[in-house]
């Protein structure tokens, strides 16, 4: 997810020099989905919770959060950067990612479950604000 989410800010922000990053970030994806399907290494079992079933971050699972982190952290900047010296319509729509970017990011608090933090994962607030506002910017 955080690699396509890049990957997207890179092709609305029009910035083909970030596609060494981008190559790098799917290369590392590759890896953690062949760990991910063959190994306990990313994920290791199940947490049991009030709310049901939620997985259990193994010892690389920090791996995927830091590109997370790193990824959506480099995206939200070539958003913004690219807006400084943009038109006024492309300008509104960077910014306007870079908006969502931000929102739907607040969805990263649900990696605390993972490591046994027992709340119910709120990452489907951000994202449900963030379809309330494109239906009412929308309709």
């Amino acid at each position: 997810m955080p690699t396509m989410l890049y990957h997207f800010a890179l092709e609305v922000a029009e910035a083909p020099s970030e596609r060494h990053w981008l190559l790098a970030a799917y290369a590392l994806d590759a890896a953690l989905i062949a760990l991910l399907l063959t190994t306990n290494l990313v994920i290791d079992g199940v947490h049991a919770f009030h709310f049901g079933f939620y997985p259990k971050a193994g010892v690389l699972e920090a791996v995927h959060i830091a590109q997370t982190v790193a990824l959506v952290t480099r995206g939200m900047w070539v958003l913004y950067r690219e807006q400084r010296h943009a038109t006024a319509e492309k300008r509104k729509r960077l910014l306007t990612c870079l908006f969502g970017v931000g929102l739907i990011s607040l969805a990263a608090a649900d990696y605390a479950v993972n490591y046994g933090v027992a709340f119910y994962p709120p990452g489907v607030l951000p994202l449900a604000i963030a379809l309330g506002i494109i239906a009412c910017v929308r309709h």
